[in-house]
């Protein structure tokens, strides 16, 4: 339902030999080096003792040394007519990336032990979205998009324009990545985790973003007006934000609140970068405002973070610890407890203000078939403790494999969850009030 399998770019194509009608010229040359020229008599101990000893000798020796020297400065010339040293592939020249288009086309099936009607037909199977991608390059300008079909929806991801800079930093204006946590992922699996479902991971905002990457430092700042979609009413969107929304079904809006104006500063340092274990540290901040449409007033929302992000041998480990406040400035007498979050055309409220935990191991095994190219399996946990104390908290423990041959990607996740959305309880991220539920998923998709 939710989620994006990562791009895999192709390995290279090889390096080319040299021309083929070159090789036996060299060889003959070689050849002629070590063997007399024709007519020559052989080197003879009895002849040079004949002719008066070391002095024919030297004459013999000076000789092969003027053969040899003239033999180098062919084998130097030829050299030189061939584009490129015998093993190395020729430099090509610079050109501009050209324009490069992509897609995924994913169906998904999925169980649940809280659905009878569902779990009687054994599951469900369906389209779960179609997409494309555009991305380019020119001149140091940089440009990407991305656009979806879901059965329910048609959002746009992400679409940027850019620029790249000499010193390793870039700038990308548009809807572009929020720079907060774990990144690109808080998660390997297709599901997701909770940073996702209450705005705090894979989120795209419009904005502006300058990236800046010497050496193991990363550095990310950006500043969003708003979120992608600009009508706060509307909940067909990719990524989750705060959303007006009626959310208790009375056909009133009861939460009339919306993000804007919104600063984001990411800072990592990678431990080792080019060791056997390289692992990423960061700290992440973000601070906006709150406009509630009932009063004109304006609240605040602000969460930070810490990540670990450790990548050793075929191990991955991932680690966040985060905390989110939101205070909306609403009338008198709302309840301002839950703040509602809207995407994938549905809202729910979320706790207003929790701390967040992310705990996630993951291996790559060693490809056991020829055509097998990823195979990777993981466990990923993540728990949103919220402060109210009448409120339960929501976790999400997801078990499973990634599996991926050319381009063909198969996620295969058994998923446990607790007051988490698209489950069993009412009110999720919110009051929460449901026990634990069980879902399997699979998800195919074939990317081009």
């Amino acid at each position: 339902m939710v989620g994006s399998a990562p791009f895999r770019d192709r390995p290279s194509e090889g390096i080319p030999l040299p021309p083929r009608s070159l090789c036996p010229c060299l060889s003959a040359l070689l050849l002629a080096a070590a063997v007399p020229a024709a007519g020559a008599p052989p080197d003879s101990g009895d002849a040079a003792t004949a002719d008066g000893g070391s002095g024919s000798l030297e004459r013999q020796v000076q000789s092969q040394q003027q053969r040899l020297q003239k033999l180098e400065q062919e084998i130097e010339e030829l050299r030189s007519a061939v584009p490129f040293k015998p093993g190395k592939a020729k430099e090509p020249e610079a050109e501009e990336a050209p324009i490069q288009v992509g897609g995924a086309l994913r169906f998904n099936y999925g169980i649940n032990d809280f659905q009878g009607e569902a779990r009687k037909r054994g599951g469900d199977a369906g389209l779960e979205l179609f997409r494309l991608n555009v991305d380019g390059a020119k001149k140091g300008f940089l440009f990407s998009a991305e656009y979806r079909w879901y059965p329910y929806q048609d959002v746009l991801h992400h679409g940027w324009a850019g620029y790249d800079f000499d010193d390793g930093g870039k700038v990308e204006v548009g809807v572009t990545k929020v720079p907060f946590g774990l990144l690109p992922y808080a998660a390997h699996n297709y599901w997701f985790g909770i940073p996702y479902y209450v705005g705090l991971g894979d989120d795209y905002d419009l904005g502006a973003k300058y990236v800046w990457k010497p050496g193991p430092w990363d550095l990310q700042v950006a500043f969003f007006k708003n979120p992608e979609v600009s009508s706060a009413t509307s909940v067909e969107r990719y990524a989750f934000d705060v959303v007006e929304a009626d959310l208790n079904g009375d056909g009133t809006l009861d939460s009339r609140n919306r993000e804007t104006n919104q600063a984001n500063l990411r800072l990592a340092y990678t431990v080792g970068k080019d060791g056997a274990c390289p692992t990423e540290l960061g700290l992440s901040g973000q601070w906006g405002q709150l406009y509630n449409s009932a009063t004109g007033d304006f609240g605040r929302r602000w969460a930070a973070a810490a990540h670990m992000d450790l990548r050793c041998g075929r191990w991955n480990l991932q680690l966040e610890g985060g905390r989110q406040v939101m205070e909306p400035a609403g009338p008198a007498g709302a309840d301002e407890r839950t703040v509602a979050f809207g995407a994938l055309a549905g809202a729910y409220g979320v706790a207003s203000e929790a701390t967040l935990a992310v705990a996630n191991l993951a291996y790559n095994f060693p490809a056991p078939w020829s055509r097998i190219d990823v195979l990777t399996c993981y466990n990923d946990y993540s728990v949103y403790l919220k402060d109210e104390s009448g409120f339960r908290d929501s976790q999400i423990n997801t078990t499973g494999c990634a599996v991926g041959a050319g381009p063909v990607f198969v996620y295969a996740d058994l998923i446990r969850a607790r007051n988490a959305p698209y489950f069993s309880a009412a009110d999720p991220l919110g009051r929460g009030e449901a026990g634990w539920d069980t879902r399997f998923n699979l998800n195919l998709g074939y990317y081009f």
